[in-house]
Parts: structure tokens; C-alpha cells; sequence
């Protein structure tokens, strides 16, 4: 037997790593909007849109423009942010819920052929949890299902670049003993979640980081390790890179500012949208603005950091890293300032919708 989906596009430019942007590509197939509200990158085949303003969607959706990485990556489940980022239960239960449809799971590996065929003959995409055993040779944690061969599971093509790297190709084949768990999407329904439940659970997550003092930590190991130079060249290098990490992790800060820019909230609730008078659109442009500001703030300490990690070599002795450690001390205090505001922007856009 053998049956493949028409899927024209990758999940997105970036892969088919997570949840989320397997589930987007399958959600836009669904509905029947594999090309509408999204924006080519340049990035992507001929022909063949990445859908990278949904991925960006979705990412906000989650509160992932939000996430901070904390000092020396201590495990999420014990961290404040984790309880905010999972007040709306898990990816599926919102992600689901948000796009309007009904889904179950299935974790019996005796029904995975039957619900997997069922699925794709009824026209629609599958996301799949991959054993731990698949992951060690696919680097991903889910994957789109398409279509299928017999036994062997149809990928959509990602990884998009040039094809004689290997990418833009399927990490690898996969059969039903690939597979962990199945994700179902079921028949459309009401959505369960709003616009408004979104932007708080960005807040959320913003307000986890500031409670938590994610960049305290990151100004006392500076302080020691840079200013007062205890410890070895190898110990500076470690913060460096701890800092690295977190100002990278920042840049994510993008997505929440491209959705917006594109629209693609305003598409998607044009309802509630078009329901603002003039004078509360106005404001809600107004305060947008300023957290699109604040996002760029922060990416762009982001790149000057990565810069400067790229080029400079701080293992080596000399008291010139007195100095540097003294600018690094501003841009972390300033990464702090700038959650502090953002809190604030967020509680005043969350307001203009309880007006």
C-alpha cells in the first residue's frame, strides 16, 4: 500500500526539529493555507515556502521568545519559569486547542499502522515522537508524517540548502518501530484559547524570568571571575561562554516582534481586531512598538556579545579583562532592565484588551 499527501512544503527553514513547527506545517496543510499570510526568506527551494512567519507564530504562541537561559543551564523543572510555561497544559493540549481542533494520542505501537494509515488517507498530516533509538540517528525529537510506503514513513523535504550537503533531504527513513507516540489531529472545533490567553502567557513567562533573577547569577560570576580575576583563564572562558549562551537564547526575542509585523495575529483574530476603536488599535500599535524596541535592544547586545566572543581570547592572562568585565557587568544589568520593562509593556498590552 501506498499513499502520499500533496504537501508542497517544508514544516520550515529552520527543520523539522520540534513539535511546534511540525505542527504548524500540518495545521496550514489542513486548513488549506500553505501559502497564505506567510513570507518567503530567501532561504528556501524554489517554488517552496518555508513558512517561517508561522514557525515564528507558533514560537510566540508557546512564550519561547520569552525563555531565558539561565547561568550555567540548570534543569527547567527546577526553575520558576516552568510552571508558567506549563499553566496551559502541554505543546499539544495548547497548540491544539489554539488552532481549533480536536486530536488524541496513542502510544500502542500495535495500533500505530492502523491509526498512521488512517490518518493520511483521510488526508491528513501526522506528527510523530520518535523512540530514543531513531533520535540517535535522526537528531530530532518528532517528525512530520506525509504519506506512506509500505512500511517506510513519508518525510516532507527540510533541512532546506544545497542538496549536494545533504541538506534540505529527510534525516532518514523511518518504519513504525521508529515510532514512540502518535499525535492525531481530530475534527475542527471551537478554539479553547484566545489571543489575550496568549499574551499572558507571555507575560508569564517574562514575569517567571524577573521573579526569578535569571541575570543575577551571570553579574556575580562576572564580578568574581573578570573583576576580582579569581579562579583560572579557563573559569573566565566558562562565564563567557555561559553569557554567550544567554545572549544568543535572547535573539529568539524576534519571533515574538515578526509575528506582529506580519500580521499574522491580527489575520488570525480579525474578530477581535476589528472590534478595537481607532483610539485602542492606536494604542496597541503604540505599546507594540515600544516591545518591538525592547526586543531590539536586546538581539542587538546579543550579536555584539557573539562578536566578541568570536574574537576575543580571554584564557590568557592580563588585567585588561578588569575592563572587560566591567562592560559585560552593564550589558547584563542592562538584559535585566530590559525584562523589567518588558513586564511592564506586556501588563499595558494585556490592558488595552480588558478596556
Amino acid at each position: 500500500m501506498k499513499k502520499i499527501l500533496d504537501f508542497q512544503a517544508p514544516p520550515a527553514c529552520w527543520g523539522n526539529d520540534s513539535f511546534e513547527t511540525c505542527f504548524h506545517a500540518a495545521n496550514m496543510y489542513i486548513d488549506g493555507r500553505m501559502t497564505d499570510g506567510v513570507r518567503r526568506c530567501g532561504q528556501t527551494k524554489i517554488d517552496e515556502c518555508g513558512h517561517c512567519g508561522l514557525g515564528q507564530m507558533y514560537n510566540t504562541i508557546l512564550g519561547w521568545p520569552f525563555y531565558r537561559y539561565a547561568y550555567d543551564g540548570p534543569a527547567d523543572k527546577t526553575r520558576r519559569y516552568f510552571d508558567a510555561f506549563n499553566k496551559m497544559g502541554n505543546r499539544p493540549k495548547l497548540l491544539f486547542g489554539y488552532a481549533g481542533y480536536s486530536y488524541k494520542t496513542c502510544n500502542d505501537s500495535a495500533q500505530f499502522k492502523a491509526e498512521l494509515t488512517a490518518s493520511i488517507d483521510a488526508g491528513k498530516p501526522i506528527i510523530v515522537e520518535i523512540t530514543d533509538e531513531a533520535y540517535e540517528r535522526n537528531k530530532t525529537e518528532f517528525q512530520l508524517i506525509i504519506g506512506y510506503d509500505g512500511d517506510e514513513l513519508v518525510t516532507p523535504l527540510y533541512r532546506l540548502g544545497k542538496l549536494d550537503e545533504g541538506v534540505g533531504l529527510p534525516y532518514g527513513s523511518l518504519v513504525y518501530s521508529d515510532i514512540h507516540a502518535l499525535y492525531i489531529f481530530g475534527d475542527k472545533i471551537a478554539p479553547k484559547f484566545t489571543f489575550v490567553d496568549i499574551l499572558k502567557r507571555n507575560r508569564a513567562m517574562i514575569q517567571a524570568n524577573v521573579e526569578e533573577k535569571v541575570w543575577d547569577k551571570y553579574l556575580e560570576e562576572i564580578e568574581l571571575k573578570f573583576i576580582k580575576q579569581e579562579g583560572s583563564g579557563k573559569d573566565r572562558a566558562y562565564v563567557f561562554n555561559e553569557i554567550k549562551k544567554a545572549t544568543s537564547r535572547h535573539m529568539a526575542a524576534w519571533d515574538f516582534g515578526a509575528t506582529h509585523n506580519d500580521g499574522l495575529f491580527a489575520e488570525l483574530h480579525k474578530g477581535l481586531f476589528d472590534t478595537l476603536t481607532e483610539a485602542v488599535q492606536t494604542q496597541y500599535n503604540q505599546i507594540y512598538k515600544q516591545i518591538w524596541e525592547n526586543n531590539c535592544e536586546g538581539m542587538d547586545i546579543g550579536h555584539f556579545v557573539n562578536h566578541c566572543h568570536e574574537c576575543m581570547n580571554v584564557i590568557d592572562g592580563g588585567c585588561h579583562f578588569i575592563y572587560f568585565g566591567k562592560m559585560l557587568v552593564s550589558i547584563i544589568e542592562r538584559y535585566r532592565e530590559l525584562d523589567a520593562e518588558l513586564l511592564d509593556l506586556m501588563n499595558q498590552l494585556i490592558d488595552v484588551f480588558n478596556k
